[in-house]
């Protein structure tokens, strides 16, 4: 206990001397003077109550699936079966060799395990907390020893927001508590307070137990903190909101260690920044209570378009079909309200001569709020497959969006580097640019058209060009202003991700729409400020001034108050 105290004394001490310098320089490292000794992390351990249990194990089906699952992990289970036997609440690495980017993994690196961990930071610590009062002991201890905070729930994130050097990593998948209040009239259908460790197939599926569902991402082990953060796109969107849009209330831990309940009427500044202004900078979420949306009684429907075929020009499965296919659809996207949302995906790759240099495939995913039965899906399946017959039609019918999720394949991690920018050739991250209503009317196809063509090409560039039309840019779809995110990701309407591109050739496309997606972005891109949150930059700042004046959270491409986090 006396331990305990002379941390949070040392811990207070550094948040004054810090107050209103605004500047950050590089954290503690290991080998430094200041790094804990192995007593102080013995000390720390003990705070966690490290007997309790902790196991993260996925059931199979038809469980819910707990937690993200990295590649070529044996059973599907997370950390690559780490938390089976159970967890300990602390890891420190140190003796044995871990580096965590070889094929060789130690117990160390499963249990740090998370999506393309780029610049080879690993963490120096790993913790597993079970309570508010576990995160509390960590931020102490990490502002006594000057130590940099690297937070994940699930571990998806693509842009090494969930990393920093030899970093203190909290990890909150074990809170997974689940509490709904179906009379609260902040949402449509009552809200649901939320723990910080709950993925998506976890979520729907306590939700349809009410009869309700959550606006969520389309994968599902994806999390609720970071997605929301971030914006959150999903398959209902354009009906349901954002994720941002969805936050009534959460409970977060700051940097001097206080627990603050921030909402429309508390620390409403700070509710605004986590209404948009992206995960890993404000502090620890320990729940989040989002918005709750009654299920239709007529169920949700997926409906499902494949086709395939070569760059010749002939009349069947041709270029031809791909160019009919790609502007019908188009004006059709145009044309949708709130009960739809979706994704298309146009891939072109490398071919022979029999293909004519190139073969492609469309893939067109959208889900309607309502039966197959009924005639708006009916005339979209006719309406879509006008211009060409496709290899695959489906329109499926479930009770919940849960029991779609259930089926739905696993969206693996990679647990090592491999959206790393290369010079000239590619942004690095996840290259995206929100596309406005009038550009998709007047710019886009010729956009889609010149990268097919220079796939076609002699030794062009074949790229994957995703779609995703689940950013509230729908007809009649409620664009609240009381959010950070930017006016490009507001009112667009769709989130466009064009592949292997580099900055020249992202700055081009960026004509498209003013802004991109927070959490699918590239790594290295221009003016990234006004394209994440427009003119809410500057208050943006000001709150992170006031909450965590050190900078003791930070991230690449987030609010901050300096140019380290660059």
């Amino acid at each position: 206990m006396k331990q305990e105290v002379s941390w949070k004394v040392l811990a207070l001490l550094l948040v004054v001397v810090f107050v209103g310098n605004g500047s950050t320089r590089p954290y503690c490292r290991e080998g430094d003077t200041c790094w804990p000794t192995a007593g102080d992390w013995a000390a720390l351990e003990k705070l966690l109550d490290p007997g309790a249990e902790r196991h993260l194990e996925w059931f199979g089906q038809p469980s819910p699936r707990p937690s993200a699952v990295p590649e070529e992990s044996d059973g599907d289970q997370p950390l690559y079966g780490a938390g089976v036997a159970g967890l300990r609440a602390l890891y420190v690495r140190g003796g044995d060799g871990a580096d965590c980017f070889d094929p060789d993994y130690t117990e160390f690196c499963n249990v740090s395990v998370r999506n393309n961990p780029l610049e080879r930071w690993a963490p120096g610590a790993v913790a597993w907390p079970l309570s508010v009062d576990h995160i509390r002991e960590l931020i102490y201890f990490a502002n006594a020893h000057d130590l940099c905070i690297m937070a994940a729930g699930t571990g998806h994130d693509f842009l090494n927001r969930h990393s920093c050097p030899d970093g203190l990593f909290i990890r909150t998948s074990l809170m997974k508590s689940v509490v709904f209040d179906l009379d609260d009239s902040r949402g449509p259908g009552g809200v649901v307070r939320l723990g910080p460790g709950l993925t998506f197939n976890e979520i729907q599926t306590a939700s349809a137990q009410h009869g309700r569902y959550v606006s969520s991402g389309w994968a599902n082990t994806v999390g609720i903190i970071g997605w929301s953060l971030g914006g959150g796109h999903g398959p209902f969107a354009n009906h349901a909101g954002l994720g941002v849009d969805n936050i009534v209330e959460a409970t977060v831990v700051s940097a001097n260690a206080e627990v603050l309940t921030v909402s429309g009427n508390q620390h409403r500044d700070l509710w605004l920044a986590l209404r948009g202004g992206g995960g890993s900078t404000w502090g620890i979420v320990t729940d989040i209570t989002v918005r709750a949306h009654v299920t239709p009684a007529e169920g949700v429907t997926q409906i499902r378009i494949d086709w395939l075929g070569t760059n010749c020009d002939i009349p069947q499965g041709g270029r031809p079909d791909l160019d009919g296919i790609v502007s019908n659809w188009l004006r059709w996207s145009l044309s949708l309200g709130t009960e739809w949302s979706g994704l298309v995906w146009v891939w072109p790759s490398a071919g022979s001569k029999v293909t004519c240099g190139m073969q492609w495939t469309v893939y067109l995913q959208y889900v309607y709020l309502g039966a197959n039965s009924s005639s708006a899906v009916q005339d979209a399946l006719a309406n879509l497959t006008a211009p060409a017959r496709p290899v695959l039609r489906v329109a499926e019918t479930y009770a919940s969006y849960s029991e779609r999720l259930q089926v739905q394949p696993v969206e693996y991690i990679k647990p090592s580097p491999w959206l790393t920018p290369i010079p000239k050739i590619y942004a690095g991250g996840v290259p995206s640019v929100c596309v406005s209503r009038a550009s998709a009317a007047t710019d886009l196809g010729a956009v889609i058209t010149k990268s097919i063509d220079q796939c076609g090409a002699p030794g062009g560039v074949c790229n994957l060009l995703q779609f995703y039309q689940c950013i509230t840019g729908n007809i009649g779809a409620v664009q609240p202003s009381d959010v950070t995110i930017g006016p490009g990701l507001r009112t667009g309407l769709f989130h466009y991700i064009p592949g292997l591109v580099n900055r020249q050739e992202l700055d081009d496309l960026f004509a498209l729409g003013e802004g991109s997606y927070f959490s699918e972005s590239a790594y290295n891109m221009n003016n990234y400020p006004q394209r994440y949150w427009g003119s809410h930059y500057d208050q943006l700042v000001e709150t992170k001034r006031r909450y965590d004046p050190q900078e003791r959270f930070g991230c690449r491409h987030c609010v901050t108050l300096s140019d380290y986090a660059q």
